[in-house]
């Protein structure tokens, strides 16, 4: 289970220890998330797909595929595997929900 905290950090929960850990090595490579960021699991990794405001009158919305793994000790460590536009849309548009879906 993953979400954004009020600071804009992604944060796993982490059962075993029964908290919220903050996913380390990612941060450089992604916005701060201060709203409409969702994540969902795809394959096995972490996807975050958040709006960023495009040129003129258009939103994009963006993607971010993470592999995540616990580290000795606990930690939550992340790579970004790749990054990039995947849609733009009218200006207004919003991303309300997200979810991994196979054809």
């Amino acid at each position: 289970l993953y979400c954004c905290d009020y600071l804009g950090n992604i944060r796993g929960y982490d059962v075993e220890e029964d908290d919220w850990k903050e996913l380390k090595g990612v941060g450089k490579g992604l916005p701060t998330f201060v709203y409409g960021a969702t994540m969902v699991n795809f394959d096995g990794r972490l996807c975050v797909v958040w709006e960023k405001k495009g040129s003129g009158k258009e939103v994009e919305i963006k993607c971010a595929d993470i592999e995540v793994w616990k580290k000795v000790g606990g930690m939550l460590a992340g790579r970004i595997l790749w990054s990039g536009v995947i849609l733009k849309v009218p200006d207004g548009a919003a991303i309300v929900h997200c979810m991994a879906a196979e054809f």
